[in-house]
């Protein structure tokens, strides 16, 4: 029986739905793309005062997409010749800091960059929606909330997570002979659980693909570890889907630890700190690449934008990239660089 997951959140709205929705922001989206893509225009007017720009950083502060974002963000907008004063946040998911949001709230920032969104920092952001006196920019996430219409920040910044799984599990289905064995590895709850991990295992049951194992956990890299080590022990497996990098990063270490003589793999989410060696070893048989500097060049274009009145749209779509074991070193080295085109982040 093909083993279907459950719906995604209802409160998130696709692409297409928001586009069928808000009809003129789909121009104004492929426009923004250009200027994205295009050399940067410095900002036509005089600022009276610097503005305040606070980022609010989940995930660990060094990892490749948070060095990405602030490197990036950084050279944009000194490009743009913007006078701007920066306060770098760190969160942690599900906890709310009292002192972190009472810095919010003194600074009282003209544009807030998001990097995560969860229950408990939703209660938190609805307030300042509400406020209007800061503009709100969530970093990485492109399904506009529902129940946000009526106060809804100034973008969504991120990717088509489920163009992405899609193309993945195409690849997948062509790659993996029809006898291959399956595990799936996902994440218990959350944005990338509904977005990634369930789409994975209902693109894979449409191909009229069985799972052996579909296997939920926290999304950190000790528990994919733990898991994947029980698993190539007990079970015979041929290839392990990884929801996300962290636990992309345990499973590889599993596997390189496995005594095994199976040539199990795992794919990849483009921000391993050894992408690179773990697609030539064959550890990893394919990785996603998201052009995350985009993400950042688009921020500072949005805010470009409002200072000088013009429209933005509220949602912008970066570009992803299958990247496979059979790519060649130069065309590789040709895709990192596209990825990490002003934050040079070396993988």
């Amino acid at each position: 029986m093909p083993l279907y997951a459950a719906n995604v959140q209802p409160f998130v709205m696709d692409s297409a739905h928001f586009y069928a929705l808000y009809p003129g922001q789909w121009s104004l989206s492929e426009k923004f793309a250009g200027t994205v893509n295009s050399p940067p225009i410095p900002l036509k007017i005089q600022q009276r005062r610097p503005i305040q720009i606070s980022i609010l950083l989940s995930d660990q502060t060094k990892s490749p997409k948070n060095r990405s974002l602030l490197s990036a963000f950084n050279h944009r907008m000194k490009e743009l010749k913007i006078n701007y004063r920066l306060d770098v946040l760190y969160g942690k998911r599900n906890h709310y800091d009292v002192a972190e949001y009472d810095k919010l709230k003194q600074s009282r920032p003209d544009y807030l960059i998001i990097t995560d969104l969860d229950l408990v920092q939703s209660r938190y952001i609805e307030k300042m929606l509400r406020d209007d006196r800061t503009k709100i920019i969530f970093y990485g996430m492109s399904t506009p909330l529902t129940n946000w219409q009526n106060h809804s920040p100034f973008m969504y910044i991120g990717f088509d997570q489920v163009k992405a799984v899609d193309s993945l599990v195409s690849y997948l289905h062509r790659q993996l002979p029809s006898t291959a064995r399956v595990a799936a590895f996902v994440v218990d709850s959350g944005y990338l659980g509904d977005r990634r991990c369930n789409t994975f295992l209902d693109a894979m049951a449409k191909e009229n693909r069985s799972i052996q194992l579909v296997q939920t956990m926290h999304n950190d890299k000790q528990s994919a570890l733990k898991y994947a080590q029980v698993l190539l022990k007990k079970k015979s497996i041929d290839f392990i889907f990884s929801c996300t990098q962290n636990i992309s990063d345990g499973v590889v270490t599993a596997i390189k630890e496995s005594s095994s003589s199976m040539k199990v793999q795992t794919n990849s989410w483009g921000l391993s700190k050894d992408e690179v060696a773990n697609l030539k070893s064959h550890l990893v048989l394919v990785s996603t690449f998201f052009a995350w500097d985009d993400l950042a060049i688009a921020a500072a274009e949005a805010i470009k934008k409002g200072m000088e009145g013009e429209t933005a749209p509220q949602l912008y779509i970066a570009r992803a990239s299958l990247v496979s074991t059979d790519i060649d070193p130069e065309s590789l080295n040709l895709m990192m660089q596209r990825v990490f085109r002003y934050s040079a982040v070396v993988l």
